[in-house]
């Protein structure tokens, strides 16, 4: 059976027999897949087992067996595509990229691949892990405004200064506010407009929101997820995330 090489994002990884794995990996080359790993949980010669390299956010370079008609896939070799180890040693790193797994996990349905949507999730995991701590608290607004353009369902920044409110449900800045509640005011819709024109996450402290504003800004923007992803799920990762940060 013939092999690839590829790129792959680990989003969630569960345990298999006794020494083995079975993780969901969004790979640049096929997307979204599931592969069963053998041995990794088994230390072996002296030498350590290797499961620690499919925690969830780890970036990863892989030779893997490929059948389009079949739902489990097979990993020969794999190694680190980037060692990001400020994201696995510093909490509050670990919480954002456990939140951004998380909020990937809800999006990416298909098997199919989108290699821009990779190039962002691995830009933006690197630029996590060199993050100071004041752009590491900005990290999830950036992330949850930035997303939905990969899914044809972006919120749209047009005129967005000139205006008071964000509709949720149109996804898109309106002069007079909407009918119903689903609906970002005022200043709230200002710092909306910032975070969608900005174009990397060092810039985000420009902003200077309050805790309680990102706090408030995460809950509606999260909003818009549930109106514009079907099936879109409470992230458990959120109450963690709100403690650390």
């Amino acid at each position: 059976m013939q092999t690839y090489i590829t790129k792959g994002v680990v989003l969630r990884t569960i345990p298999y027999n006794e020494t083995s794995l079975i993780v969901w990996v969004f790979t640049r080359m096929f997307g979204l897949q599931r592969y069963i790993i053998k041995g990794v949980r088994k230390s072996t010669k002296g030498k350590a087992a290797k499961a620690n390299y499919f925690i969830p956010g780890a970036l990863l370079e892989m030779e893997v067996y490929h059948n389009q008609f079949k739902e489990l896939q097979f990993i020969k070799t794999f190694n680190w595509l980037h060692l990001c180890n400020n994201i696995f040693s510093n909490v509050p790193k670990n919480c954002v990229a456990l939140f951004f797994v998380e909020l990937l996990q809800n999006c990416i349905r298909e098997p199919e691949p989108n290699e821009e949507l990779f190039d962002f999730v691995e830009a933006n995991i690197l630029q996590l892990n060199e993050a100071d701590d004041i752009v590491t608290g900005y990290f999830p607004l950036y992330l949850l405004v930035k997303l939905p353009v990969f899914f044809g369902v972006q919120m749209l920044a047009a005129n967005g200064a000139d205006f008071k409110y964000f509709d949720l449900e149109e996804g898109k800045f309106v002069i007079t506010a909407p009918r119903h509640a689903h609906v970002i005011t005022e200043t709230n819709a200002t710092a909306v407009y910032y975070l969608l024109v900005v174009h990397q996450p060092a810039e985000l402290p420009q902003l200077q929101l309050t805790h309680a504003v990102r706090q408030i800004l995460i809950n509606q923007i999260l909003l818009y997820y549930q109106l514009h992803f079907s099936g879109f799920k409470p992230l458990k990762s959120l109450q963690v995330l709100r403690q650390i940060l």
